[in-house]
């Protein structure tokens, strides 16, 4: 493996991503770096330099956490115009948040509440967690 590779791509750029295209209501958004940055530092506390953002944004894509989609157009002039990043929510973190959902209703619907369970099973417990929910809004 490179150098230069990151073996554990941060969560909390994940988290950010997710919160900023579930606030539309979304499996996607287009914030720019520096965007993406702002919100890091603001609600995590985390100060990444565009480099490493890009390292840990390639390691989610990597992993199938995350699909990214260029937007980027060549003019008439044959002139590159930069355009924001498609960040598109891929099915295994939205498979992660509905186990997290899952555990955290079977937690709170238990009679004798001590401290919440893991919503993934242990290697002593290899079998499926049943995912029956949706992350549509109720109204």
């Amino acid at each position: 493996m490179h150098a230069n590779t990151v073996r554990n791509p941060d969560i909390r750029i994940m988290e950010t991503l997710a919160g900023l295209a579930g606030k539309f209501e979304r499996t996607w958004c287009y914030p720019s770096q520096e965007k993406i940055l702002q919100l890091l530092k603001r609600f995590t506390g985390r100060r990444l330099s565009r480099r490493h953002l890009n390292r840990h944004l390639h390691a989610l894509v990597r992993d199938g956490l995350l699909r990214r989609i260029r937007r980027h157009v060549r003019e008439r002039s044959g002139a590159l115009r930069l355009r924001s990043t498609v960040y598109v929510i891929a099915g295994r973190w939205l498979a992660r948040v509905r186990q997290l959902v899952n555990a955290a209703v079977r937690w709170a619907s238990s009679p004798a509440k001590s401290t919440p369970p893991s919503p993934v099973p242990g290697p002593a417990q290899n079998r499926t967690i049943s995912v029956d929910c949706s992350l549509r809004r109720h109204r």
